[in-house]
């Protein structure tokens, strides 16, 4: 029993020194930039950018009252996102929708679930772990980390670090699905917080028992 103790808290303190690591590594790929380069993707920036008042609370708003809110108002991508999809309350109940919509070919609609499905993900007690993994969306997920759009690589990647915080049924579910070379290529992003969720999903699975940290 102490011997697991130790070696989980040896794994702990990995993962911390390798966030650290890895972030100032991201924090030296921005500053070092070409002029050339400075264009970013669309939701390049994953902090609160374009932060606007949309006239409601959008944690009142359920999805239909969100999207009827955007056919009204036309906002650009990341004003929708991070003013209403971040900000939202989403209910376990809301799931099959979210399954749905995160298989559209909108980007909008995709990234929205993609919040949506983390979102429920971070709840703190009785979150849908089993039913997302039964739903197929590891797979999704792991093919997100490769988009274009940095915002996706964030969301996808705090989605399985969630998952990979569960149960051991839940973190081999990750493992035989080759989530860590994907973990670990995102850890070359020039994005910090990117490469923290990379991270903790890393640190998470090497923390469950001994067959996830081989």
């Amino acid at each position: 029993m102490g011997d697991d103790v130790n070696i989980k808290k040896k794994s702990e303190n990995f993962a911390v020194q390798l966030r650290k690591d890895r972030r100032q590594e991201a924090i030296k790929k921005r500053k070092y930039k070409s002029g050339n380069e400075k264009q970013e993707q669309p939701m390049g920036n994953l902090g609160a950018q374009g932060v606007v008042d949309i006239g409601c609370d959008p944690t009142d708003l359920t999805i239909e009252q969100a999207f009827e809110l955007q056919q009204q108002r036309q906002y650009p991508l990341e004003i929708f996102i991070n003013n209403v999809a971040v900000k939202m309350k989403f209910k376990v109940e809301d799931l099959p929708r979210l399954v749905e919509m995160i298989h559209s070919q909108d980007t909008q609609t995709k990234l929205f679930a993609c919040i949506g499905i983390r979102k429920l993900l971070s709840i703190e007690n009785g979150p849908p772990i089993q039913p997302v993994i039964d739903a197929n969306l590891i797979r999704l997920f792991i093919e997100l980390l490769s988009h274009e759009i940095p915002k996706f690589q964030f969301e996808a990647a705090w989605c399985l670090t969630n998952i990979a915080s569960g149960k051991t049924d839940h973190v081999v579910a990750l493992i035989e699905r080759d989530v860590i070379p994907h973990f670990v290529k995102l850890m070359d992003s020039e994005h910090f917080e990117v490469v923290d969720q990379a991270v903790w999903g890393l640190g998470n699975i090497a923390g469950d028992n001994i067959f996830a940290r081989d």
